[in-house]
């Protein structure tokens, strides 16, 4: 099974307090909370954080309270494990322990406890007042005895493969300039037309963009620099000063080549925004909207007032890049990446085999090999929300063989939806989304009542769709209720919820169901039972509102039949 091997240190220690581990996947991180308290000889009575450094995301926790949802007993490792180097944990925020978690490798594990693999130095002292504090008296701090904390894993450990709870994608904490919305929030902020803005605008104009991108990169930091060039898979660059990183990563930027290697692996947003930045000379873009856009990031200089800049001899080899067949061949690759990209999110899986085939339906040819090669080659990164195999693209959530083996299991004999055209199917990857229609939007309006907000509405109408179509059902409804911060009244207010919930449960496309909703699986295959158990879930919802629900009573899940000729029916 997937496991990872991690080296969590003191920070500040001197000598250094280390510990080295292998750990299995699909943990919380409550359970690693857990362990490392063990590894360290912490006793568990303080607050704690999570924070992972490349998704700025923070996690507190608090061992006297019970943790769902949003917390580290309901978030996996796995989410973020595969895509940070390093995370921080921070301990008793009094007194600030620091520790400093460093992912070296993911390997295959053999059982469900931790295992040490190397340690050195001894235990912590709790309550001592700090790392200054500890040093002073490191001789009181007991031994570190790694085969006897090692007896202790094994015997007390032994964690269960936890399920998912929280439906959160630490890719989603990036922006990749992918849907409109994005490209309207932006062109919302620049209608604001204050006296400051008009005035750092001129102000730049005529101060004019940087000649060179060597301007730009001088005003980074050396590791920043050097996160850029791994960014962009260089090499070669580790030993060099910061003044010569400085000119290699400009000439290495500046190819042809690898500007049009970058294109590709941005978006449409992404390259409309650095365009309209060449047109007007400057485009301003809130901060938050520039830190993960790969290509704007490389190539770009950006204001601290918000103003996004392109240099001059940038200007040159973007002209010269960006030529008529260059242009034919990178909207091909977007083609076939959101080709993809629908073949996720319909399916959950697919073999690349059956993704040709699937092309060859709606266009009558194969894709581009060249093409869809180099496109899934970008998918092997394992820090992507698509994996490629080698033989089939994934979504991460579906790295497991455990977990693909049972998605197979519920939607067997089903055959694949597909949508009637290729722009519906290109739709699904572009936005990633099943937009509200008109047999959705009455549910959207419930919502919208409820919770007086559109935005509000929108977000749990999205989340309960997330939750079906990558999960199979709404899972912890309990969780989803107390999340929305209401106070539902029991009676007929309670089954208005369940009705609306079910209604949108039986609406939305999902991987078991191969990409059809549940209700077109009812129609298409009478008498088969819900791929993936909704029924019970149904019955939950109830136990949660604590009704009892009698067999001539409307069937909670809306669908208009009596509850014990639907979910209540005996099996």
């Amino acid at each position: 099974m997937k496991g990872y091997q991690l080296r969590i240190s003191v920070q500040w220690s001197d000598p250094e307090i280390w510990r080295r581990i292998l750990i299995p996947g699909k943990i919380t991180f409550r359970d690693l909370h857990m362990i490392i308290q063990k590894l360290f000889g912490w006793e568990n009575v303080h607050p704690y954080e999570f924070y992972m450094e490349k998704t700025d995301f923070n996690l507190p926790g608090n061992p006297a309270e019970m943790e769902t949802g949003m917390t580290p007993g309901g978030i996996l490792v796995d989410d973020f494990l595969r895509k940070e180097k390093q995370i921080w944990y921070l301990y008793d925020l009094g007194d600030s322990w620091e520790h400093l978690i460093e992912i070296e490798k993911r390997v295959e594990v053999d059982c469900r406890w931790p295992q040490v693999l190397d340690a050195v130095g001894p235990d912590m002292i709790e309550d001592c007042g700090g790392i200054l504090e500890f040093e002073q008296n490191r001789e009181q701090a007991a031994p570190f005895r790694m085969e006897e904390v090692n007896r202790w894993f094994r015997k007390n450990m032994d964690l269960p493969r936890r399920e998912r709870k929280v439906f959160l994608r630490a890719s989603a904490l990036r922006i990749h300039w992918e849907e409109p919305d994005d490209l309207e929030e932006i062109a919302n902020f620049l209608r604001g037309d204050d006296a400051v803005r008009f005035n750092a605008e001129q102000e730049l104009r005529e101060k004019g963009a940087p000649r060179e991108l060597a301007e730009v990169f001088e005003q980074w930091s050396r590791q920043d620099l050097c996160e850029l060039a791994r960014e962009c898979g260089f090499r070669g660059y580790s030993k060099l000063k910061k003044k010569e990183l400085v000119v290699w990563l400009q000439e290495q930027l500046l190819q042809e080549e690898t500007m049009f290697r970058h294109m590709k692996k941005s978006s449409p947003g992404e390259l409309k925004i650095f365009q309209s930045a060449i047109e007007n000379g400057i485009v301003r873009v809130p901060a938050d909207r520039t830190g993960n856009c790969d290509f704007l990031w490389a190539y770009c200089g950006y204001d601290p007032r918000g103003y996004l800049v392109v240099p001059e001899n940038v200007r040159d080899v973007y002209r010269k890049t960006a030529v008529p067949e260059r242009i034919t061949e990178l909207e091909a690759m977007w083609k076939i990446r959101d080709f993809c990209r629908g073949a996720v999110y319909l399916y959950g899986t697919i073999p690349i085999r059956e993704l040709k085939d699937l092309w060859k339906h709606y266009e009558g040819t194969a894709p581009d090999t060249v093409l869809l090669k180099e496109c899934l080659r970008q998918y092997r990164d394992i820090s992507g929300e698509i994996l490629y195999d080698g033989s089939r693209i994934m979504d991460e959530w579906l790295e497991d063989d455990e977990d693909r083996e049972l998605l197979e299991k519920k939607r067997e004999g089903l055959v694949r939806y597909l949508p009637e055209t290729m722009e519906e199917f290109l739709r699904y990857g572009r936005e990633g989304k099943q937009a509200p229609d008109a047999d959705s939007e009455p549910v959207l309006r419930f919502f919208q009542k409820k919770l007086h907000s559109r935005e509000d509405a929108l977000d749990l109408f999205y989340d309960i769709q997330e939750r079906v179509r990558t999960f199979g059902g709404l899972g912890d409804v309990a969780e989803l209720i107390r999340s929305l911060a209401l106070d539902i009244p029991r009676g007929k207010p309670e089954q208005e919820w369940a009705e609306y919930f079910f209604r949108e449960t039986q609406m939305t496309r999902n991987w078991a169901s191969n990409g059809f909703t549940f209700g077109e699986v009812e129609e298409k295959y009478p008498g088969r039972d819900q791929p993936a158990g909704t029924a019970p879930e149904r019955q939950s919802l109830a136990h949660l509102f604590n009704k009892k629900i009698y067999p001539n009573d409307p069937c909670p899940c809306g669908s208009g039949k009596k509850y014990k000729h639907c979910c209540g029916r005996k099996k």
